[in-house]
């Protein structure tokens, strides 16, 4: 028998764009000869709807739209998530549909509440042991944990987290069942399908049975994205992993499979097959994808970007270049232009390298040889005569002259923000997205200017440490990742130590503290939320080159203060990507007091 699983880029509450997507992949599985096809959760509103769920015309949409689709499914037996109501309260639901019949409902039991994740917001969990019924159209349908059984074939459905935990549903039933259905929408974030997996899939290594995973694809909704992975397995192994971070609207996958087919006598290999891929890839896929999908589903047209010469900035115009070669590759010239109405990098991305009195010709060099291996449009220009217009008006209203001894981080900042309106005058040329160049270990410090090197609509990096930036670049100048060959010119960028260059031989590292170390306390404080005096006796234990303790307590004195003073700075930073296991974007994951 034929089975399929698909992932879909939807659209939040556009019902009729993610319907079409619905359609096409229940044909394609139809032509495939399919009796089967698992799709995404809520993949009928996409996933990401948040407060859009407390929309009675979102609901009614999603339910008038399930049963158009119910009619499309001759021959075949679907999944199709969307938000419920039973019994005066709404749940994530699953439609499971066969045959032109609607067969009933299984609705989420297991919650995601963490992270950046607040489905209790606006959904109830299903108890276990629940059986209730909806009126729809004067017809009763069921909403339970029931076993289904179409094609011959015994099967249930699981949404997303209930396959997480330890008492979920198929491990009571899985004498009963020759399939299992998930319905998942799980973001993307570093080092996470390994747990996936492990989850997963390692508990049924030694069962006779066939899982079928779909999870949601792209950037739905802004700051989280979905890799689409799609997985059939069977009695242990990997029949199929399908293609993640795909550039089209939706990605599936179909196998033949034997249900008689009987359990191997070694498990040892259970988990090989899945494609897991290094940090550096993934990190580039996601971001990529992320990037693609947020300039198209805008309708902006390109990216603007103050390119400094610095890591920051020149990761961010990589990250746009990977994203131009792999939508390519997958899409084609044509197919990229329908998508995103470009011909070319030039098309795409816009670099503006502003100088200073401070700027050095090294930097200057390493953004103009970057934009152009890149293939970049570049502009230059001196912000000097604007910022000195600046000082001299405030000169006159302050009545004497500003000085570095007396006005320090005035006259750092004012350089910074006099680079914005340049880069935003830009953006409003092209229609383009402006690109804040900030990273994860910055905004956790409040190392940047708030208007200034802050000013932007996305931030592509902000979910990433400095210290993982500067073996990225390194790694990138020498080697391929994703497919993507090395990109030389990065040796300019590597060969300058990180500096803001708004004061004279200023060093980040001097003004903060070895990036490592940064890294390492973002870990420890923001993660694991350990207390200072605990913070400092495991820094002390590890190996720090030439740091010594007397230094560990100022520096870790100085993240704590850094970090709870500047809370205020992320309540208004621009959007950022979830792309490790923790976050400092204020309205999700770190929600903390800017008064504390």
């Amino acid at each position: 028998m034929y089975i399929s699983s698909a992932s879909l880029n939807q659209i939040p509450g556009n019902i009729s764009f993610n319907k079409q997507n619905i359609l096409s992949a229940i044909n394609t599985a139809k032509l495939a000869g399919s009796k089967f096809l698992c799709l995404p959760e809520l993949c009928i509103t996409a996933y990401d709807c948040q407060d859009m769920f407390y929309s009675d015309e979102l609901i009614v949409s999603a339910k008038e739209c399930l049963f158009e689709l119910v009619s499309e499914t001759k021959g075949i037996t679907v999944t199709l998530g969307l938000p419920l109501y039973v019994d005066g309260k709404l749940y994530n639901a699953v439609a499971v549909v066969s045959d032109g019949v609607l067969l009933g409902f299984t609705c989420k039991s297991v919650l995601a509440n963490d992270g950046i994740h607040y489905e209790a917001r606006w959904f109830k969990e299903w108890p276990l042991d629940k059986q209730s019924y909806v009126s729809i159209s004067d017809n009763k349908f069921e909403v339970s944990n029931k076993i289904y059984n179409t094609f011959g074939i015994n099967f249930i459905v699981e949404i997303c987290r209930d396959a997480w935990v330890e008492d979920r549903v198929l491990l009571d039933v899985l004498d009963d069942v020759d399939l299992v259905l998930n319905s998942s929408a799980s973001h993307f974030a570093l080092g996470k399908r390994q747990n996936k997996i492990e989850s997963i899939f390692y508990p049924l290594k030694d069962k006779k049975l066939v899982y079928v995973y779909a999870n949601q694809l792209g950037n739905i909704a802004g700051n989280a994205i979905y890799a689409g992975d799609t997985i059939i397995f069977q009695n242990g192994r990997v029949v199929v992993d399908g293609n993640r971070f795909s550039y089209k609207d939706y990605s599936i996958i179909t196998e033949e499979v034997d249900f008689s087919q009987e359990l191997s006598n070694s498990s040892e290999d259970a988990l090989l097959g899945f494609k897991l891929e290094d940090d550096y890839t993934e990190f580039t896929k996601a971001v990529s994808l992320g990037l693609f999908d947020y300039l198209r589903k805008t309708a902006a047209k390109s990216f603007a970007l103050s390119l400094s010469g610095g890591m920051d900035s020149s990761t961010c115009a990589c990250l746009v270049y990977s994203m131009y070669q792999l939508a390519l590759k997958e899409l084609g010239k044509d197919g990229l232009k329908q998508k995103l109405g470009i011909d070319s990098m030039q098309d795409l991305l816009h670099s503006m390298y502003q100088k200073s009195s401070f700027s050095s010709e090294a930097t200057y060099l390493a953004a103009n040889k970057l934009s152009e291996y890149l293939g970049a449009s570049f502009y230059a220009w001196d912000v000097d005569n604007v910022v000195d217009e600046y000082l001299s008006v405030s000169e006159n209203f302050i009545g004497r002259k500003l000085t570095w001894e007396q006005d320090n981080l005035a006259l750092q900042n004012i350089q910074a923000r006099a680079r914005a309106p340049s880069i935003w005058l830009l953006a409003n040329l092209y229609n383009a997205v402006v690109l804040v160049t900030s990273n994860r270990s910055e905004i956790t410090l409040g190392y940047n200017t708030q208007d200034g090197d802050t000013a932007g609509g996305l931030a592509p990096i902000a979910g990433v440490s400095k210290q993982f930036i500067k073996k990225y670049l390194n790694h990138f100048e020498t080697n391929s990742i994703a497919g993507i060959s090395p990109v030389k010119a990065l040796s300019f960028v590597n060969a300058n130590p990180p500096s803001a260059e708004l004061k004279d031989k200023q060093l980040d590292e001097e003004d903060l503290m070895p990036y490592n170390l940064v890294e390492k306390l973002e870990r420890l404080v923001v993660l694991q939320k350990l207390p200072k005096a605990e913070v400092i006796e495991i820094l002390s234990r590890d190996s720090l080159g030439n740091i010594s303790k007397k230094e560990i307590v100022l520096y870790v004195d100085k993240f704590f203060k850094l970090l709870k003073k500047n809370q205020w700075k992320r309540e208004r930073a621009a959007l950022s990507f979830m792309l490790d296991d923790f976050s400092m974007d204020a309205k999700t994951w770190f929600r903390y007091p800017v008064i504390n």
